[in-house]
């Protein structure tokens, strides 16, 4: 019987702590100090798994737990603790319990953003199964995974299906959100995506631009998400050397990132390499070079100079100076390049996001 009282008063503790350290993690994640947050949800969590490793109150808690890690980009850990938190969810509630659904899809995005597409589309698959069985198969949810099941055919290669996939997914979200919402503007965007990689550009245009005009309407002119459906349209332009057109749109986009992320963020620098290929595209050579040494400036420092993002701006830039004539720098340039990038590597200006 004492056993028993021991057992629960050291539950009841358990629990108090739990409560406080969850309420501080909420407290300091309002308050922006989001390393500070995972830490108190780290303590949170582990006086849950000292109570009972399989509970609820335990894989909640992994699951805001892996949330902010992914926020901060730190997948790997991320991905650790939403393995915890869905292991928890399924021991106590069941596989295919609507609770699962979330982990489920957090869970294929991380393996999507890790380029592990099978996984991914294994993860996002089991989130639709859930909740298309708890909430109907034409719900916004279902469509989200009918969205991002579209990036993962794409990346693996499979076109019709990705096709399938986000056009499935876009006819659920104008019909059950109207045609001006937020993910509809998202799925305009991959599905522009998909038609730029097959070289149906005509197809793509008005799909990005109804993307752009719904994110100003929602957003404002000067939010970074409008730059970053700016400097689609200048992606597309670009490939169809369309580089009048692409100018003025990647114009504003820098003015809007220099504005709201500040003149040294790795977004401005992007856009700076965009701005850069558009000059020499245009064969003006004097625009472009400031714009590059301007963004491998940003990279260098941010990332430095091995990096890859940092290595492709520097191989443009190393072609440039040759079309310049300055044989000896664009060499120097290109040196610096060996074991980071092929000179060569054709891949297109990051993307926007």
């Amino acid at each position: 019987m004492m056993i028993t009282d021991r057992e629960g008063w050291r539950q009841q503790w358990e629990g108090v702590c739990w409560q406080s350290y969850a309420g501080l993690a909420e407290g300091v994640f309002h308050l922006g100090d989001l390393q500070q947050a995972a830490w108190l949800l780290e303590k949170a969590a582990q006086h849950c798994e000292d109570a009972g490793p399989h509970s609820l109150l335990s894989a909640r808690t992994l699951h805001k737990l892996g949330e902010l890690f992914c926020s901060q980009g730190e997948l790997v850990r991320a991905e650790r603790v939403l393995g915890r938190a869905l292991e928890a969810l399924e021991a106590v509630l069941g596989e295919g319990h609507p609770d699962t659904g979330p982990v489920l899809f957090n869970l294929a995005g991380i393996h999507l953003q890790r380029e592990r597409y099978g996984e991914a589309e294994r993860f996002y698959l089991r989130a639709q199964a859930v909740w298309a069985k708890s909430l109907g198969p034409d719900h916004p949810q279902v469509a989200l995974c009918w969205a991002n099941l579209g990036e993962t055919c794409m990346a693996q290669d499979r076109p019709h299906e990705a096709l399938f996939c986000l056009r499935r997914a876009l006819s659920i979200q104008q019909a059950a959100l109207g045609h001006l919402d937020w993910y509809v503007a998202v799925t305009l965007d991959k599905l522009g995506r998909f038609y730029m990689g097959q070289e149906r550009y005509n197809e793509a245009a008005p799909l990005f631009w109804r993307a752009l005009e719904i994110k100003r309407s929602q957003l404002g002119d000067q939010h970074v998400a409008v730059a970053a459906a700016l400097e689609r349209l200048v992606d597309l332009f670009r490939l169809q050397r369309k580089y009048h057109e692409a100018q003025p749109l990647c114009q504003r986009a820098l003015a809007i990132l220099e504005k709201a992320l500040g003149p040294k963020h790795p977004k401005v620098a992007w856009c700076l390499h965009r701005l850069a290929l558009l000059h020499q595209g245009l064969a003006q050579f004097s625009g472009a070079e400031p714009l590059y040494v301007r963004a491998l400036g940003i990279l260098e420092q941010e990332f430095g100079w091995r990096h890859r993002e940092t290595a492709r701006v520097r191989r443009d830039y190393a072609e440039l100076l040759r079309a310049l004539n300055r044989e000896q720098e664009a060499t120097q340039h290109e040196a610096r390049l060996k074991g980071v990038l092929p000179l060569r590597w054709a891949v297109a200006p990051h993307s926007a996001s």
